[in-house]
Parts: C-alpha cells; structure tokens; sequence
C-alpha cells in the first residue's frame, strides 16, 4: 500500500488514478508530523495525515469496494490510546463501479452529523490507491449480535420487550435527527446499528444515504434508485418509486419483527422470491405470520408499519420531515410498544443499556501488537491469522444497487451453464464446483470455483448477468499448485512458475464453511 502525501482537506473530487504521481512527475513530499493537541485526538483541524501516522489492528467488517479496521492514532498520549474505525476504499474499484457519488455523500454526511446516536467522521485522507475515514469506534459490534445472543429458534424468540425498547427507541431517536433534516438512510438494518462498549448505539453506514436538503449538491439526486438491502427493502422502492421517509419506517418494522422472533419477517430461497413476498404482504395478497412472541403491542406496531403506502406508517404524518430541528415521532413514542418505556430518562443518559457486549480485547492491545501504518498494510491484512476476516457461511441478506438486484436473484448453478461460460471442452469433466469467496489485496469477491479432471481450476461471477467466466489458477506440469489449510473455511491455492515465482490465491468456502474437500479434491487430482 502506498503512503504518499495526503491531504486531509481535499474532497474527495477528481479522484487520481491508482499510482498516479504529482503533476510535475515527483514524487510528493513526506507528510508533516501532526501537532499533538491536549486530547491528542484526530480531527477535520488536525495536520495532514497518512497511513504512517496510524497503528492497525484487526479487520471489523469488510464491503464490496470498503475495508474498516480498528485503528489507533500514534500520538496518543501515554496510557490514554485514542482509537478508531478506520475506514478504507479502492480508487480503482470506486471509479471501475461508478460509485464515487455515494462516497461522496458518505463523506459529506458524516462530516455533519452531531448526534452521540449517529456515527461520525473525524478526518479523511486519501492517497494514490486508496481513501481513508477516520470514523468512531463501536468495539461493541451490530445490532444483529444482540439478537443472536438471544435467539431461541426453537421457541421463535429472541429479544425480550425491554432489550427491544431500548435499542429500537435508540434508532427512532437517530431516525428523528436524521429525518428533521431531510437526510434518508434508506439500509437501516440491524447490520447498521452499532454499538459502543457500554452498550449504547450509533447509527452507521450512509453509503446509499439521500440528503434532500435544499441547500444540498446532491439534492437533484435519483430518488427512485434501486438501494437497500432485500429483507429490509420497502414496496415502494421495489415499484420504482420515489423514496421518503417511509422506506426508513418500513424498516423499523422489519427491525422490530427481527428483535422478536429472531429473523426478518420475509424470507426465500432467493432475492426475486423474498420481493415477491414483500410485495403480495404490501398489495394484500399474502398474510404475514406471527409466532406468539409478536402478540399484542409489537404486533400492533409492526402492522403499522409495514404499510403499503408509505403516509400511511406510523409516524409519516408527525411532521418530523419538515425541517422541525426539535421534531419527535410522537405517535411512535406513544405507541404500546413502548409502554413503561421512560423516553425522559432514555434522552438525559441515565438509562443503563439492558445489555452489554463481551469484552473487546483486541482493543486493549498494547501498540507493539499493532501494525505499524508504515509497513506493507495489503499484506498484513490479508496473510495475518491475527486479524482474519470471518465470512458468514449463511449470507444474511445481499445488498443490491442502482443496476436492479430483482433480476439478478438466481437459483443454483446447472452444470451446462457452467461449461458453457467457463468454455470448457466436452471430453473435460467437472471434478468439483462451488461458491468461494476469492481475495486480493483489501478486498474479497464471491465467484464459483471449479475444478476439472484436466486439471484446472476456473472461477466465474455467478452473480453478474449474465455470469461471467473471470480467469483461472495457472496450473500445468511446469506450473503445478499445492494447497495450504489456514482454517476450517480458509485455504491457499499455491501456482508456482517455472521461473520459481510463487503466487498465492486466498480462497474461503462459503457453502459447508469447511475447505477439507476442497483440499482433498484438488490433490487427488495433483497426484
């Protein structure tokens, strides 16, 4: 990774191309050593800053074309570490996916915020391959943890009432500071809702987030865009429609569905069977179903909110959306669900959180055990067993885009397509095919891995349309592989040249999330 000059005053306009130089063809100078302030914290006041300016440990979470680790400011002082969540995009990938209009609205968004329920951005840099921002720390990880902590699947439950005022009352209050600005989220989920150490939440990622203000750039954005995540998306998105406040509303109830039971309330094999439900719930055509855990006020709320019409949600007529600073959701505050909830109390911070995540300890390690941001970063997050990157086995819900995630919902792969995409010859026999998650430099790709008796191994985007063959694993007698176990679901694939040049393919099963057969497969076919 490079660590040229950055600048942490620069927008992020013009994007450079991936190791680009200055205009005068130098390269840019050393950054200036930051002043150390009192607090010695990070801020937008804060001198030009780079990765060396930076310790990195382990990786938090990792997106499409975004990476976010735990980083901690080397000026910190003594005993007093200031940590953060550093955030960190591809140029090259941004630009290739046309996506730098949502990172430039991320930024601008963050930058703004000054609520203690939403997360904000302190400083941002960039430099010739990447984009950093500098953003708050929730070592107490998502929403969707909670949940799982208290899941039972076998009695259909999961959060008692209690854990679920509190945290959803916490989303509705982010949702009014955010909606008396105009400013939609519009992927609210439980993946989104972050907490600190005590507990306490805050509100992240704004990539697809619509700032309507009038006074906003990018007020003229497309309000209609295909963004969101598909359990939590709401009918009107899915009709092409204008987005408003309701689509937030309509994924409070999913939310507060989720905290009951355990799951989303619209579930199916794929993405186009889990719109169809949300649909046919919308239009009238289906009934949801309540386990007894949703009986009475949380039931009540959830109809209320999973409305066809957006004005016709709770809370979609409480005038929050008009600019009203101090605007409340008073009809959800006063909906049963919250019943006992002390609204006054919860505001003034002396409501304790009625749970308290396990203990962070990656986050008291001394800075030795740390990365120095001086060093190769690429290498250190992808070979160090310190800090692996846990993909999930089951994905949860994909996230779709302004290109229609609708017709991309496809079943499981038939063997013709395959051969036919991968160009394969018809005497060559398919030993082996699933789905891997492929990763090179910061950031991981889901494709189907497939192996034949030639032997090669080929890998094709399953989730393109139509699907697409990507390339293959060099592999002959003067360029053999070996293969190297690095967890139950991590393995290397090892292609060696006949000049001795090694290349490693980092490679996690994701169908069984164990990567023996994989192993056995490939070696049956070396020897």
């Amino acid at each position: 990774m490079s660590t040229s000059s950055v600048d942490s005053d620069t927008p992020y306009t013009n994007i450079p191309p991936p190791n680009s130089s200055n205009s005068n063809g130098s390269s840019p100078p050393p950054p200036a050593p930051p002043q150390q302030s009192p607090s010695a914290a990070v801020t937008r006041s804060s001198p030009k800053l780079s990765p060396s300016d930076f310790l990195f440990g382990r990786t938090l979470g990792e997106g499409a074309f975004a990476r976010v680790v735990h980083a901690r400011y080397k000026s910190s002082p003594a005993g007093k570490p200031r940590d953060y969540a550093v955030k960190i995009m591809e140029k090259r990938h941004i630009k290739k996916e046309d996506k730098v209009k949502y990172v430039m609205m991320e930024k601008k968004l963050l930058s703004s915020f000054e609520s203690e329920l939403i997360i904000r951005l302190h400083v941002s840099f960039q430099d010739s391959d990447y984009l950093y921002m500098v953003m708050d720390l929730c070592p107490g990880g998502e929403l969707l943890a909670v949940i799982r902590n208290f899941r039972d699947n076998e009695r259909q439950t999961a959060c008692s009432l209690p854990v679920t005022q509190y945290y959803m009352g916490s989303v509705i209050k982010g949702l009014e500071y955010l909606h008396s600005r105009n400013i939609i989220h519009r992927d609210l989920k439980p993946e989104n809702v972050l907490l600190l150490s005590s507990g306490h939440v805050k509100i992240g990622d704004f990539g697809t987030a619509l700032d309507l203000r009038p006074q906003s750039s990018s007020s003229g954005q497309r309000r209609n865009s295909f963004v969101g995540t598909a359990e939590y998306v709401s009918p009107e998105v899915l009709r092409n429609e204008d987005a408003g406040i309701g689509v937030d509303l309509w994924a409070v109830g999913c939310m507060v569905f989720q905290m009951g039971v355990g799951r989303p309330p619209f579930q199916a094999a794929n993405e186009f069977g889990m719109f169809q439900a949300i649909i046919d719930h919308a239009e009238g055509k289906s009934t949801l179903q309540y386990p007894p855990a949703l009986s009475g006020h949380p039931q009540n709320f959830i109809g209320c909110m999973l409305k066809d019409q957006p004005d016709t949600r709770l809370g979609a007529n409480d005038g929050v959306q008009e600019g009203v600073v101090d605007g409340k959701y008073m009809s959800i505050r006063g909906h049963g669900l919250f019943e006992g909830f002390d609204w006054e109390k919860f505001e003034s911070g002396e409501m304790v959180p009625p749970y308290t995540p396990q203990s962070a300890d990656w986050l008291n390690l001394p800075d030795s055990s740390l990365m120095d941001g001086d060093q190769d970063l690429e290498e250190y997050f992808l070979e160090g067993d310190a800090t692996p990157l846990e993909i999930m086995t089951k994905v949860q819900g994909a996230a779709v885009d302004d290109r229609g995630g609708a017709e991309k919902a496809r079943g499981s792969l038939h063997e013709q397509s395959v051969r036919d995409i991968a160009g394969l010859a018809r005497d060559e026999k398919i030993v082996k095919m699933g789905k891997i998650a492929k990763r090179k430099g910061f950031f991981t790709k889901h494709r189907h891995l497939i192996l034949t008796d030639v032997p090669r191994l080929l890998y094709i985007d399953s989730d393109a349309t139509p699907m697409v063959y990507k390339g293959q694993i060099p592999w002959s007698d003067a360029n053999p592989v070996k293969t190297k176990k690095l967890s139950e679901s991590r393995f290397d694939v090892i292609s060696i040249s006949a000049k001795g040049e090694v290349r490693a393919y980092h490679l996690t099963e994701l169908e069984t999330g164990c990567c023996d057969e994989w192993i056995d497969a490939i070696k049956e076919q070396i020897f």
